[in-house]
């Protein structure tokens, strides 16, 4: 996953710079005992974290507009900002100053383990989308008056959680499955080796079509075949026999994801996978597709009651 930078917005208007980038008379009081670039660099870097909650990583994070109207209120050139010296002394003493005025600190391996721990155990259950999760990492890091980590930590932070969530909920997913729920797994995945090894031999697909691609093939066009034929899935995806409760702290946003790393896997490369993953990712898949089958019989049932009617009006 790659997280965008750290500033985007390159244009202002002057009711939106007047908004978000005025200095208050509180922060003008900060400026006293600082001069030039450190005076306007300051005042920089203190309306940009009110703005963003972070610094920003270099001088071209900051529009130039930003820095003129900022300039002006300052009394300094701004010409004087190409001065102001990144990753100095001077700038980190002056992120420092900011931190306690703001009433902020700066996070440590703590605060990263425990938003870990926090992500596993009020997020992840209901969230999957990694540029959501980003969003509601910085959101909590903010509410905590933790100054949130470098775009490329926050990443790691949210890898590490997944990666943690996810062996726990395989684990538990499989646990909850009988022996004959897992044969009856194993078996939807069952196709012809001899045929497996000739398409893999020619660099194609295996032509074996397996319960498991059945299972996941569109209803087709409305007719009474087709109808039969999600008939004779829904049994199919009755007979595994999923415990009712298998899913229940899972939202169905989060099992869809799972279901769909299922559909697009082949069969083959779903018997690769350890037990406790494979288990997981078809019991998700038949889950959702026992509801998906449900509501493409509801929905073919409608349209042939509706041909028939159709057709018995033009009689």
């Amino acid at each position: 996953m790659q997280l965008q930078g750290v500033f985007l917005k390159r244009y202002w208007e002057i009711d939106e710079l007047i908004e978000h980038w005025t200095l208050l008379p509180n922060e003008i009081t900060m400026l006293a005992n600082k001069s030039g670039a450190n005076r306007l660099g300051f005042a920089v870097l203190l309306k940009f974290f009110q703005y963003e909650t972070k610094f920003p990583s270099s001088h071209s994070d900051i529009p130039s507009t930003v820095v003129d109207y900022i300039a002006k209120q300052v009394d300094v050139s701004s010409f004087e900002y190409r001065n102001y010296e990144w990753n100095g002394r001077s700038m980190m003493r002056h992120r420092g100053e900011i931190r306690s005025f703001l009433g902020i600190r700066k996070g440590t391996v703590k605060d990263a383990k425990e938003m870990v721990d926090w992500l596993i155990n009020k997020v992840l259950a209901t969230e999957p989308d990694l540029s959501h999760l980003k969003i509601i990492v910085e959101k909590e890091f903010r509410e905590l008056k933790i100054e949130p980590p470098t775009p490329g930590r926050i990443e790691r932070i949210i890898k590490s959680a997944v990666r943690a969530y996810e062996s726990n909920f395989f684990q538990t997913t499989q646990q909850k499955l009988s022996p004959e729920c897992c044969t009856q797994i194993d078996a939807l995945l069952s196709t012809s080796e001899t045929q497996e090894e000739e398409a893999l031999s020619l660099n194609e697909s295996s032509t074996k079509t397996s319960l498991f691609h059945y299972l996941n093939s569109d209803p087709g066009r409305v007719s009474l075949d087709s109808l039969l034929s999600e008939i004779t899935k829904l049994q199919h995806l009755r007979k595994i026999g999923l415990p009712d409760n298998l899913f229940k702290q899972v939202s169905p946003k989060v099992l869809q994801t799972y279901s769909k790393r299922a559909a697009t896997e082949h069969p083959r490369e779903l018997r690769w996978h350890p037990e406790p993953i494979r288990y997981t990712l078809v019991a998700a898949f038949c889950w959702t597709r026992s509801q998906e089958v449900t509501d493409n019989l509801v929905d073919l049932l409608i349209q042939i009651v509706h041909g028939i009617g159709a057709r018995a009006e033009a009689a």
